[in-house]
C-alpha cells in the first residue's frame, strides 16, 4: 500500500459532500487516498477455490 499525494488525483475522486466529514477540505490532513496494489487473489467457483497471480 502506498499513500498518493497527487493533487490531480485527490480532485478525481473529491466529492462535495465530503466536506462533513473532513473539515480541512481536499487539503486538510485527514483526507488521503490509499492505493493498493495486490499481487495475487483467490476465487471461490463450483465449490472450490482458485488462486491466482495478478501480472
Amino acid at each position: 500500500m502506498e499513500v498518493l499525494d497527487d493533487i490531480k488525483i485527490k480532485k478525481e475522486l473529491w466529492k462535495d459532500e465530503f466536506t462533513k466529514y473532513y473539515t480541512g477540505g481536499m487539503d486538510g490532513v485527514d483526507f488521503i487516498i490509499i492505493k493498493f496494489t495486490a499481487e495475487t487473489g483467490r476465487y471461490y467457483s463450483n465449490f472450490s477455490s482458485e488462486d491466482f497471480k495478478i501480472e
